[in-house]
């Protein structure tokens, strides 16, 4: 199966973010500097979300404050280079750190790690298969506490795909099952196959509005059963 990575952005390239003192602040919190700092921060983490979790674990509710935590310790950018104010956690060579990190998150809220390595998955990816432009750009959205997430299943019949328009551009239309998150994740990593005659899927980061949808209880309570996905990109 082949894949191409379709997220226009309007960024100009950029490899480094200088972080000055005067802009950390708790709506800008420090980064962590290291997977070991990244590792510790998670561990410190876990008993408040566990004493946080009976309240939380509601249908049609969502641990908001729960990711706030997350934000303010810095684990929503860990998995970014040090360069764009990460942790270097997405390194083959942190994979350990990054092991403890998602354990040490789940043992506090597990439902609250299924979203959280969601949005780990969908900045590797995006790291792995976009231009330098575009991992800049959403690499600053991560920086500004927006979640990400990969939503891939989907029941064939509805699945998603691609319909040409004009100059270039394409639709996306149909629908996702189980999309942790929904309502809440910002940029949503989504698969749609090509038009017709073209073999292979992409993947494009759809910005996502705030919606209601149901929820299911499916090894969390914000899976939610069936998103629809329609727009241009």
């Amino acid at each position: 199966m082949s894949a191409a990575f379709l997220l226009p952005v309007n960024a100009e390239p950029q490899t480094t973010v200088e972080l000055a003192e005067s802009v950390i602040t708790p709506d800008f919190p420090r980064p962590l500097a290291s997977p070991a700092q990244a590792e510790a921060a998670a561990a410190r983490l876990a008993p408040r979300l566990f004493a946080q979790a009976g309240e939380t674990d509601v249908v049609g509710a969502f641990p908001t404050q729960e990711f706030d935590w997350l934000r303010a310790a810095g684990l929503l950018t860990a998995g970014l280079p040090t360069s764009l104010g990460g942790a270097e956690l997405h390194k083959p060579t942190a994979t350990h750190s990054l092991l403890k990190v998602l354990q040490h998150i789940g043992r506090g809220n597990l439902a609250v790690g299924r979203v959280f390595e969601g949005h780990f998955n969908a900045l590797q990816l995006i790291q792995q298969l976009g231009t330098a432009a575009q991992v800049a750009s959403y690499a600053a959205d991560a920086r500004a506490g927006r979640l990400f997430g990969v939503w891939n299943t989907e029941i064939p019949i509805e699945g998603v795909h691609l319909e040409p328009l004009a100059n270039g551009r394409y639709r996306l239309r149909g629908a996702k099952t189980f999309a942790s998150g929904a309502g809440h994740v910002a940029r949503p990593l989504i698969t749609g196959a090509y038009p017709m005659g073209r073999a292979g899927n992409c993947l494009c980061c759809r910005p996502m509005p705030s919606r209601r949808c149901w929820t299911l209880r499916f090894g969390g309570r914000w899976a939610c059963g069936r998103r629809p996905v329609s727009g241009p990109t």
